[in-house]
């Protein structure tokens, strides 16, 4: 789901940056909804390096994992990190933890950047109660649909 919001994200910030994204994903029956984002689309298994190189992230430049070790099947965001950083030494790779312990392993497999979904989560919730209690809750909300748009209207995969 983060890959979805990321593509929304993309579109509407970096529009000209999806005809150079390349989505891997297994589940082929929303394909064609990646595809309609704009990013190139194909079905592979991560455990494989073969996969990712007929994929073409030898060739990228950023490699990022958006799915959390308890969604994904048969892996986990430290082996697609090591296997992505085989695959090719010089792209920035990001990727997904979900205990804190793992982000020190994924940087240690070669990750540049970790991120958890429960941080930037709670950072988001964080500034929403500081403005809560300012009295300044519907101002806030406001600016972020503002910016941001209203949740219900966004366009995305999932």
């Amino acid at each position: 789901m983060i890959a979805s919001s990321l593509l929304h994200e993309l579109a509407g910030k970096h529009p000209g940056l999806l005809a150079e994204t390349l989505v891997v994903d297994f589940n082929v029956t929303i394909h064609s909804r990646i595809a309609a984002f704009g990013p190139a689309v194909k079905y592979g298994d991560l455990r494989n390096p073969e996969t990712l190189r007929h994929a073409g992230v030898d060739k990228a430049r950023v490699i990022v994992c958006t799915v959390p070790d308890d969604v994904l099947k048969g892996t986990t965001n430290l082996h697609i990190v090591a296997l992505a950083r085989s695959v090719n030494p010089g792209a920035v790779i990001i990727a997904n933890a979900i205990e804190l312990n793992d982000s020190r392993r994924l940087y240690e497999a070669g990750a540049d950047y970790v991120f958890l979904q429960r941080i930037e989560t709670a950072r988001a919730v964080e500034r929403a109660i500081e403005k809560a209690l300012a009295g300044e809750i519907g101002s806030y909300r406001a600016q972020v649909e503002a910016v941001e748009g209203e949740w219900h209207a966004r366009q995305e995969v999932l």
